[in-house]
C-alpha cells in the first residue's frame, strides 16, 4: 500500500510486472472515489538487513 500524493487515502496496486530479478513495476489506484488518482511506482529489493534462518539453495537469477 502507498498512499496517493494528490489527497493522501489509501491504494490497492491493481496490477503489477517484473522488469528484473530485484526490481518490479507497479500500477496503483486510489481508494478514494472522489479521488480516483492512478500512477505506476517501481519497487525494488536493495539488501538483506537479517540473514533468513532457512537452509535452501540460492534462488537462481533469470538468463
Amino acid at each position: 500500500m502507498a498512499p496517493c500524493e494528490v489527497c493522501g487515502a489509501k491504494s490497492t496496486a491493481r496490477s503489477s510486472y517484473r522488469l528484473g530479478p530485484r526490481t518490479r513495476c507497479l500500477y496503483y489506484t486510489c481508494k478514494n472515489p472522489e479521488c480516483g488518482h492512478e500512477w505506476v511506482m517501481n519497487l525494488e529489493w536493495i539488501k538483506t538487513t537479517r540473514p533468513s534462518r532457512l537452509v535452501c539453495e540460492p534462488v537462481a537469477k533469470p538468463t
